[in-house]
């Protein structure tokens, strides 16, 4: 949380106020729970390296931008595309080509 001081403010109101709001894309919000979450399954994937290759697609990225939390960032695209393409589609989740969208990022040669 430390590295989002603009969902301070919403995490210094009530609980129930906090989790009843809509945030709305559209009106320029994004949801602070569902980010957080994003870190958190990031920070998971990594760090047990499931899928195979995010562990190593990951360090590559921070490589890249010189910075882990610009990394988690780049990496959400992927996993939220992915996760869209599976209930949009009704398909399983697609592990290579969520490493091959991470490494997309990075710039490197596809596995």
């Amino acid at each position: 949380m430390s590295r989002h001081p603009e969902y301070f403010s919403t995490f210094d109101d009530e609980p129930e106020e906090a989790l009843a709001r809509d945030y709305r894309v559209e009106e320029g919000q994004s949801n602070p729970f569902l980010h957080l979450s994003m870190h958190l399954a990031v920070e998971e994937q990594v760090s047990v390296d499931q899928p195979p290759g995010i562990r190593s697609a990951f360090k590559a990225l921070c490589e890249r931008h010189g910075d882990e939390h610009k990394a988690a960032h780049c990496v959400f695209e992927c996993l939220a595309e992915q996760i869209y393409q599976q209930q949009r589609n009704g398909v399983a989740f697609d592990s290579q080509r969520y490493v091959q969208c991470v490494l997309e990022q990075c710039d490197l040669p596809q596995r």
